[in-house]
């Protein structure tokens, strides 16, 4: 298992742990955990401050995950995961697909490019617009 895995397997278990424990948890040197953290885009920063000293916590970055197998897991893209939602036929709203780590009107576009369409709809309510998707015909296979 490489240093890679074994610091994405810590964070997922222990996330907000700093360079100096996931070291420790991994038992590897912290100089080679820092650039292993520092070089990777699986990975998010935290920036605290504790007993007025400045702390950086590390978690697994949103999008990255552990299978348990020993490797790690992408997560389905974005794209993905908007069709997974709006399989159901109903509306939702782009705040549903914000939530579920969608930018959702540049992933509809893309979607539409594929093949697919989608009704769309707004909706203002107490002065805000809400925009509601669903998805109304699949792409046709090639």
């Amino acid at each position: 298992m490489t240093l890679a895995d074994r610091v994405l397997q810590y964070l997922a278990a222990h996330p907000g742990s700093s360079c100096e424990d996931v070291a420790r948890g991994v038992h590897a040197r912290t100089v080679r955990v820092r650039e292993e953290l520092r070089n990777r885009a699986r990975y998010s920063e935290t920036r605290s401050y504790e007993n007025g000293r400045k702390c950086v916590l590390y978690s697994v970055a949103p999008g990255y995950g552990w299978d348990g197998l020993g490797r790690a897991e992408k997560q389905p893209s974005q794209c993905a995961r908007i069709l997974a939602l709006l399989d159901d036929g109903c509306w939702h709203t782009h705040h549903e697909l914000y939530a579920i780590g969608c930018v959702a009107h540049s992933r509809i576009a893309e979607l539409r490019r594929r093949g697919y369409e989608f009704d769309k709809r707004r909706i203002t309510t107490g002065g805000e617009q809400i925009w509601e998707y669903r998805l109304a015909r699949e792409a046709k296979a090639a």
